[in-house]
């Protein structure tokens, strides 16, 4: 269900910036949603984790690299409505998919490091 609900949170935030609601909250929002399906599904990996393996360092290191990627996408989309650039509609849907592909990557990647 965490996966359908990324999409949708995506979706109905593309949809809120076309529509010209506040940029800030819809990035607030999308943020949110990543962290509780990151979250998780970090943690339905714990449930299936060794008894042997070192859970509370696994989760402190989860926490810290999710807190980098939070920070610095908060300071990027920041830095975004402070630049004010004007997209057209084509931008906005390329500029979402790349986004999408790109957490997507990223998680896997942290999946394969952590």
């Amino acid at each position: 269900a965490s996966s359908g609900g990324i999409l949708l949170l995506v979706v109905f935030a593309s949809y809120g910036l076309w529509n010209e609601l506040s940029p800030g909250w819809m990035i607030a929002g999308t943020l949110g949603g990543l962290l509780a399906w990151d979250l998780s599904e970090f943690m339905r990996r714990m449930d299936v984790a060794p008894e042997s393996a070192d859970l509370h360092g696994m989760q402190r290191r989860h926490v810290a690299r999710l807190t980098v990627v939070a920070v610095v996408g908060l300071l990027l989309a920041s830095i975004a409505m402070y630049v004010r650039l004007e997209f057209t509609l084509e931008w906005m849907m390329m500029i979402t998919l790349v986004a999408v592909l790109g957490v997507t990557q990223l998680v896997a990647w942290l999946r394969r490091g952590g």
